[in-house]
This record gives structure tokens, sequence and C-alpha cells, in this order.
């Protein structure tokens, strides 16, 4: 749509994704995407929870932050 437009991508615009993903709808545009841990997500969250549950004092929950690292894949969609 951008290039019937004459926009160009990458030059005129950048377009990144948040899950991964490389293929944009039936088209073959390889997207730059932030591809996050999801497996390591899912699982800090089952360990967070049940270490909440196995806790015997569990008048307060604890907000413990977790960071997990995310990797760039570089796609046809920025510079």
């Amino acid at each position: 749509m951008l290039t019937q437009k004459g926009i160009n991508v990458p030059k005129d615009v950048q377009i990144i994704g948040f899950d991964g993903a490389r293929i944009y709808s039936r088209q073959q545009i390889f997207l730059s995407s932030i591809k996050q841990p999801t497996a390591e997500i899912a699982k800090s969250s089952v360990e967070k929870l049940l270490s909440q549950m196995n806790q015997k004092n569990t008048t307060t929950a604890s907000h413990n932050h977790v960071t997990l690292p995310v990797h760039f894949v570089k796609g046809m969609t920025t510079l």
C-alpha cells in the first residue's frame, strides 16, 4: 500500500514488528522484528506463580521484576 502511494520502505518509512514474525500478510515482505523469548517468558511466569503458591505466608505478594533478553531480527523494512 505504501509503495502504491510512492512511499519507499525502508528509505521513507521503516517498519518493525514486535513478535518475531518475518512474513507480513500474504506478500513475501520480510519484516524487521524484535523477537521476544516466549518460551522463557512462559517458564518464568509459571515459576513465579508456583513460587507464590508455595509460600507459607502469602499476606503480601512480592512483585519481582524479571528482565529477559530480546533480539533484533533484521529484515527488509529497516535500514
